[in-house]
């Protein structure tokens, strides 16, 4: 693991109790039009801690660090695979049964003509 610095530390805990501020206090306030103290109360001492000493931070900050990798690794496999099976697929199969029914149209037209590929002469190019 690398070494986080105390500013890294700091921010990382700025933007904890500001996030959890706004999800857990100020949206249930102008919902409910009740304050949450339980929350209200842990955002400002994750505030404090990392305004003080931000090296008691180090644990949970690794831990969520660990977890954002697992669910970014997850999320983009879980992105590709509905793009893949939401869009590729089915313009796959649509284009393989528009060239079917556009080759078995000009197969009954006779509207190409037809090269024997084991009669061609590369003498007369031009």
């Amino acid at each position: 693991m690398s070494i986080i610095t105390k500013s890294t530390l700091r921010k990382s805990g700025y933007v904890f109790s500001f996030m959890f501020f706004i999800i857990f206090v100020l949206l249930p306030f102008i919902i409910h039009s009740k304050i949450n103290l339980t929350a209200l109360i842990f955002g400002l001492l994750i505030f404090i801690i990392s305004l003080i000493n931000p090296f008691l931070l180090r644990k949970p900050y690794f831990i969520w660090i660990k977890i954002g990798n697992l669910l970014g690794e997850l999320n983009s496999k879980f992105i590709l695979g509905l793009f893949f099976y939401i869009f590729i697929t089915p313009f796959s199969i649509l284009r393989n049964i528009f060239k079917f029914l556009i080759s078995k149209k000009y197969n009954e037209n006779s509207f190409y003509k037809k090269v024997n590929k084991n009669t061609s002469n590369f003498e007369d190019q031009y």
